[in-house]
């Protein structure tokens, strides 16, 4: 079976997407025969092999043999942060440029070991070059160039010095001593000072302050009340002085206060002052919102109210206009009713009146007759109305 070989481009293609699927510190498993993504072949076990290729390429290249790398794909691949295999000189070369940029950044060269990486590696220096001028004097401290402090070497290196696996050359320690870097801490407590100047500058940096509470820090908190007290005893002239004029320079260099801050009293007065102010003016505006809501609130039931009465009566209004009209086409219709009822009357009697000039000697009274009418009117199932049979009996009488 024939096999596909890849080209460089396309194993760093898939050295990229392991890294981006897997993260940026991703590493494949060299017995993983599983293909990076379903739309490949390419396995976690050849991009392992195609990684250690570049190393002992990258190597061969650095010995000056020849190899199968260029310049610019070790470039490419230093920018997406490839795991090379390094040897202990680079790995030293890497961490002496950090700490010269901690230098021209701090002005020293004493990293704190919790800074990471790097303190540890200024700490394994120290205790590299002390248990070398140890086994070079038979424990009893050495001179060179690199050591400004030769004198109590043995009782400023750690306890810890024989076990570290740390080592250094004359040439690295010319390096770090041409920078300024400090072989011995315990000397002086420069170092230390130093290490809670730079603290209490991130703290500044951060608060826009140097007033710091114990309750947050209080190895710094405790510092700097020791600071304050030490200057305290240099401007009385009592004791021995523990702080000198460079290490007040910078303390004054970020704002710190010699005495214990507890308030200007006019800034105190002032700001008390504009508290109130505040919290009048806060009050004022509270009232005068909920009194705008009340008298929106009294405007829209005022409103509501109107608005009902208006149709209250409207409504009113219109019950009286149809009770009118009601009202009129009754009665309408009432006399439409008695003037049927007064022909018909009329018609049904017209054969029964008494006239005065007949020559009948029988002159009927006016209750008579309408009771007459009354009775004519019940016999037909007529509906008696009386003004209507008083009217027909006025006519007929």
């Amino acid at each position: 079976m024939e096999t596909y070989e890849y080209s460089w481009s396309e194993q760093f293609y898939y050295f990229s997407l392991f890294r981006a699927l897997h993260g940026p510190d991703a590493a494949p498993n060299k017995d993983d025969e599983s293909p990076i993504d379903d739309e490949t072949y390419y396995t976690q076990s050849d991009l392992a092999t195609w990684i250690r290729e570049q190393n002992n390429c990258r190597k061969m290249f650095l010995d000056g043999k020849a190899s199968d790398i260029t310049p610019n794909q070790i470039k490419v691949l230093d920018q997406a942060s490839f795991p090379w295999v390094r040897d202990s000189s680079e790995r030293w070369d890497g961490h002496f440029r950090e700490l010269m940029v901690f230098k021209e950044e701090h002005g020293h060269c004493n990293v704190p070991r919790k800074a990471g990486k790097l303190g540890i590696w200024v700490k394994n220096q120290r205790a590299a070059y002390h248990k070398l001028y140890d086994l070079a004097t038979g424990g009893g401290g050495g001179n060179n160039e690199g050591d400004e402090h030769d004198n109590n070497t043995n009782n400023n290196h750690p306890n810890n010095v024989k076990k570290t696996t740390a080592v250094i050359t004359s040439d690295q320690i010319k390096l770090l001593a041409d920078l300024g870097f400090q072989w011995k801490i315990r000397a002086d407590h420069t170092v230390i000072w130093n290490n809670h100047f730079e603290n209490l500058k991130a703290f500044q940096q951060k608060h826009g302050h140097c007033r710091v509470n114990t309750k947050e820090d209080n190895i710094l908190g405790r510092w700097i009340c020791e600071m304050r007290s030490r200057y305290k005893q240099r401007v009385k002239g009592e004791g021995r002085i523990r702080i000198d004029d460079a290490q007040i320079a910078l303390l004054d260099g970020i704002g710190f206060e010699w005495q214990k801050w507890s308030g200007d009293p006019e800034e105190k007065k002032r700001k008390a002052l504009e508290s109130r102010k505040r919290e009048n003016e806060n009050k004022r505006l509270k009232r005068a919102e909920e009194k705008k809501i009340r008298m929106e609130e009294r405007a829209i039931a005022v409103r509501k109210e109107e608005a009902e009465r208006t149709a209250r009566k409207r409504k009113e209004k219109e019950e009286r206009a149809e009770a009118k009209k009601e009202r009129r086409k009754e009665a309408i219709k009432k006399r439409k009713e008695g003037d049927f009822a007064m022909r018909d009357i009329e018609r049904k009697l017209s054969g029964k009146r008494l006239k005065r000039n007949s020559g009948v000697d029988l002159e009927l009274s006016l209750d008579e007759i309408t009771d007459d009418i009354e009775n004519k009117l019940v016999a037909e199932n007529i509906p008696v109305v009386s003004d209507v049979v008083r009217m027909a009996a006025a006519n007929t009488w």
